[in-house]
């Protein structure tokens, strides 16, 4: 069968060739690949600056945002053949001193140990067929079709909601009304669309024109939108929950001052290792103790976070529909994997297409 296969740590290294088929081991599922997405980590990835091969080899297999297909299932798995999957990403790290790991919380993982599919020390999904077992596999519905491929980005952002939601609502009565969204990227849309979902006043915040795709994109699910060259950072605000989906300095501690009394800052974008920034320390403590302020960084996601994502979607498909499907603005061949990595400013998700949905 096909594949896509690097050697972590070489840039140029990405071939499309033939491999061995998959054979399902005792209670694995076999799996056909119908899509998968490629993000920030994957272009990292695939320019040979992140990844690890499993153990023993020094190719990996890529991709981890994968929409699949049923084809065989053990008996008594809740799987049938025909039913479109999606794949979760983390393993745990099997170690005794992970209480996160030893209860089905690797996203939570203490030790570090952790394994993910196409990223770090095992293979991912853009290949034609592949095995899983079905605990890590979360069922979508049909309605949703090729659009099921934004589950695994979704998944991210829903952990990150529900973690904030539980944790102020565990410190006071909280019923947020307006929130900020820092960059219109998938993790960002899709966070504005969460948001939209609980039926918050949601603002979105981008470099890109106000006249672009991604802030129409935002406008469509009925969110405010600012384009950074014609607006402050915060304006609008102050704002009960930010979900900071950049990754950069200035963006990151920019946020802060637009956080609301006892609102909530999420960091869900990764800074890169080169950036440094003079940041009013003093300020910053000083507004994060007196207005009680929580900020805290999540990745990853759990297979409920999965699950609540699935049920998102459906709900955003039926509140606009065509939404997420407009959403992936590049659809490319395996052979073409390059062009999924080399995007246009008005891209918002590419995903390699290896089968019809």
């Amino acid at each position: 069968m096909r594949a896509i296969t690097i050697r972590p740590g070489q840039a140029g290294s990405v071939q499309v060739g033939d491999i061995p088929e998959p054979v399902p081991g005792p209670g694995q599922a076999l799996l056909q690949t119908l899509s998968v997405g490629v993000c920030g980590t994957d272009r990292e990835i695939l320019a040979g600056a992140h990844g690890a091969a499993p153990a023993g080899r020094d190719v990996l297999i890529p991709g981890h945002e994968c929409l699949a297909r049923v084809l065989r299932a053990p008996d008594g798995s809740g799987l049938a053949a025909g039913q479109l999957v999606v794949p979760t990403v983390r393993r745990p790290c099997g170690r005794p001193e992970c209480y996160p790991c030893a209860h089905d919380h690797p996203d939570m993982c203490v030790t570090l140990g952790y394994t993910e599919r196409g990223i770090q020390g095992a293979d991912g999904y853009q290949c034609e067929r592949f095995t899983e077992v079905p605990r890590y596999l979360v069922a979508v519905p049909a309605a949703l079709g090729a659009a099921a491929v934004l589950l695994e980005p979704t998944s991210v952002v829903a952990k990150a909601v529900e973690e904030a939601a539980r944790v102020q609502r565990a410190r006071l009565a909280w019923e947020p009304r307006a929130a900020l969204v820092t960059g219109a990227g998938p993790v960002g849309l899709l966070g504005a669309m969460l948001l939209r979902l609980r039926g918050l006043d949601v603002t979105v915040y981008d470099r890109m024109p106000a006249d672009s795709f991604k802030a129409r994109a935002a406008a469509a699910v009925g969110a405010r939108y600012l384009c950074a060259d014609q607006a402050k950072l915060g304006e609008g605000g102050p704002f009960d929950w930010i979900l900071e989906c950049t990754g950069a300095p200035p963006v990151v501690f920019g946020s802060i001052p637009a956080l609301a009394p006892c609102g909530v800052l999420c960091l869900l974008g990764v800074s890169g290792t080169e950036g440094t920034l003079s940041v009013p320390a003093a300020a910053v403590n000083r507004q994060l103790v007196l207005t009680n302020g929580l900020l805290f960084g999540s990745v990853n996601a759990s297979r409920e976070a999965f699950t609540a994502g699935a049920q998102a979607l459906a709900a955003a498909q039926a509140a606009w529909p065509g939404w997420l499907e407009r959403l992936i603005t590049r659809r490319v061949a395996p052979n073409a994997v390059g062009q999924a990595v080399d995007l246009g400013p008005e891209d918002v998700k590419a995903v390699v297409e290896w089968a019809a949905a």
